[in-house]
């Protein structure tokens, strides 16, 4: 009999609603044809058991994924409200100095509140931009350091910028005075502005901590 024939028959043989004759020619078919036969004991063979145990391990890698996905956007939230608090407090930091700054009578005097504060503060504002850029480096570790040199270098421009601006800068190279005279003004200088520089390595420090926690937050090894 034509095997296309015998397998239309199968699920009627199986499930024993074929005809006595019908069932007899299966049966010889089934002796004398491999193919069919394969057919026959698989179409045969309970599946009950494996479809549980499929659909409990899909359900269990499903729930997987979705934790991590959600663990993921609950990072990416921590890293963005980090970025932003760090922001916030730079610009308040400076608002505070600047308004000091604005109050303080003119004179050698009049630019303590930019070195102690507005400086430093401005530095740290400035290397956050470098969080921006935290694809571009392959570990935590490279990322902290760079931020933390980004820190430094962005203040001491900064420093050289606003000391070059006020008037202690100007009585240090005024041709009227010596030597000794300028040497005195500067030590004067940096014994005011020391705030500053104090404040400056907090701020170094803050960023190197806090970029690794950031990169820590989007997964950074």
């Amino acid at each position: 009999m034509n095997c296309d024939v015998i397998k239309d028959l199968l699920p009627l043989y199986i499930d024993g609603c074929c005809s006595p004759e019908s069932q007899k020619l299966v049966s010889e078919h089934l002796g004398s044809c491999r193919e069919c036969e394969k057919l026959y004991r698989s179409m045969s063979e309970p599946v009950e058991n494996a479809a549980p145990k499929d659909d409990g391990k899909s359900i269990s890698d499903e729930r997987k994924q979705d934790s991590e996905k959600k663990h993921l956007r609950v990072n990416e939230w921590k890293a963005s409200v980090m970025q932003s608090l760090l922001l916030y407090i730079s610009f308040l930091i400076i608002t505070v100095g600047v308004a000091a700054e604005a109050s303080t009578p003119l004179g050698l005097e009049n630019d303590i509140w930019a070195f102690s504060v507005v400086v430093p503060a401005a530095g740290f504002l400035l290397s956050l931009a470098n969080f921006y850029f935290i694809r571009l480096y392959k570990s935590k570790r490279a990322f902290s350091i760079a931020s933390c040199a980004a820190t430094f270098g962005f203040t001491f421009v900064c420093f050289i910028v606003t000391l070059i601006h006020y008037e202690g800068t100007e009585l240090i190279f005024s041709p009227s005075l010596t030597l000794s005279e300028r040497f005195e003004i500067f030590g004067a200088m940096m014994s005011i502005y020391s705030v500053g520089v104090i404040l400056t390595a907090v701020f170094c420090v803050i960023s190197k901590i806090a970029s690794r926690k950031y990169a820590e937050f989007l997964g950074k090894e």
